[in-house]
């Protein structure tokens, strides 16, 4: 039966690490008489050698900084040359931990590939986003094929997602993730290189919003603006990064073309005023504890608005699965489903755009109409 408290906000924090100049490789290697995939033996090391590096630093992690990493990072998938982590963040805190230790696995395995194959190197990325206002997370069934309904209105489809992943006793569900927020973390991922760990703006305000951390393992650098196929309708996106420095010759170079490390505080000064200036489309980010109540920041009148409304369909459902049969004139019965068409006209009035309704005048928002309530 579907319950209200199906339907819970998270943030997610992404990882990526990309195998630089494997391209160039698998060509080199390419099969021949008597050596069938030349190449395979150091991807197949890429795929599992990474992942027990970062198994490694997050137990490192722990051990020497105590509780409250929170959940470990989980591998997402894989495609190509590529590697894909989740973490989901509880506390804010937990941001800083996860990205410091990704990078550290990200350098411990840097070092052990160049000592075997000199060409080949890695780069990394992170982003974050929230579910499930902005973006949504889609269960799978294990043979990679969902059997939600999804006929409806786009709110009753979302309601849907966000009950089945709360049913954990489905064996076999995996997830993947749709959404802006996703887009974006793979167009910055194109611009990561061997000394930049790219990092979204939200996710670099995250990072410096956080008290007393003076740690140099998390520099900021910025490349400026850049346009972004796709992302904010094509409008300019600040490119940060945290610096990967692989020894002296770069930190005589930042003195030769006057580079300098960010602060912090104006990392996160600027990041706030680009992500407000968004119109709704990206918000700060803002993490929400089981109680429904923020544990970081605010939550957007409007994302929170829409998490009521998705609670209140919910509720209706609940009350129409529990409802008596009635019997039409045809003599076949259905559900008395009033309720539920309530909440979803609230919905829809409710969502209809962030960005509208933070546009609207105060007389316009008079004018909304009465949000339904369930009994």
């Amino acid at each position: 039966m579907a319950s209200a408290s199906a339907v819970k906000s998270s943030l997610v924090l992404f990882f990526g690490v990309d195998l630089a100049g494997s391209t160039a490789f698998k060509a080199k290697h390419r099969p021949s008489a008597g050596s069938f995939h030349a190449w395979l033996p150091v991807f197949m090391g890429f795929y599992y050698q990474f992942r027990a590096r970062l198994v490694e630093a997050v137990q490192a992690e722990k051990t020497k900084h105590g509780d409250g990493f929170g959940p470990d990072p989980m591998f997402w998938k894989a495609a190509g040359d590529e590697l894909l982590f989740t973490k989901t963040l509880t506390d804010a805190e937990q941001a800083w931990r996860a990205v410091r230790t990704f990078r550290r696995a990200v350098l411990s395995y840097r070092e052990e590939l160049q000592k075997k194959q000199p060409s080949l190197d890695v780069k990394a990325y992170a982003w974050i986003a929230g579910f499930p206002i902005l973006n949504a997370r889609i269960p799978m069934n294990g043979d990679g094929t969902g059997d939600l309904d999804i006929e409806g209105e786009p709110p009753v489809v979302a309601y849907r997602l966000e009950h089945r992943l709360a049913q954990a006793d489905i064996e076999g569900t995996s997830l993947d993730y749709l959404g802006p927020s996703i887009d974006l973390g793979f167009r910055l991922g194109k611009l990561a290189e061997r000394r930049k760990f790219i990092v979204s703006a939200d996710l670099a305000y995250l990072l410096c919003d956080q008290e007393d951390k003076d740690d140099k393992d998390i520099r900021f650098w910025y490349d400026g603006r850049q346009q972004l196929k796709g992302v904010l309708s094509d409008r300019p996106y600040p490119v940060f990064w945290i610096d990967m420095n692989s020894g002296d010759i770069d930190t005589h170079e930042d003195a030769l073309l006057g580079r300098q490390v960010i602060p912090r505080d104006k990392v996160r000064d600027f990041c706030r005023l680009f992500l407000d200036g968004t119109a709704g489309a990206m918000c700060l980010p803002y993490i929400v504890g089981d109680d429904g109540g923020a544990v970081y920041s605010s939550i957007p009148p409007a994302h929170q608005h829409a998490l009521e409304d998705l609670r209140r369909l919910a509720a209706a459902e609940t009350e129409r699965d529990s409802a008596p049969l009635v019997e039409a004139a045809d003599g076949s019965t259905s559900k008395a489903a009033p309720v539920i068409a309530t909440a979803l006209s609230s919905f829809l009035s409710d969502v209809a755009a962030p960005a509208d309704r933070a546009t609207r005048s105060p007389k316009e928002r008079r004018k909304r109409p009465n949000r339904g309530k369930v009994k």
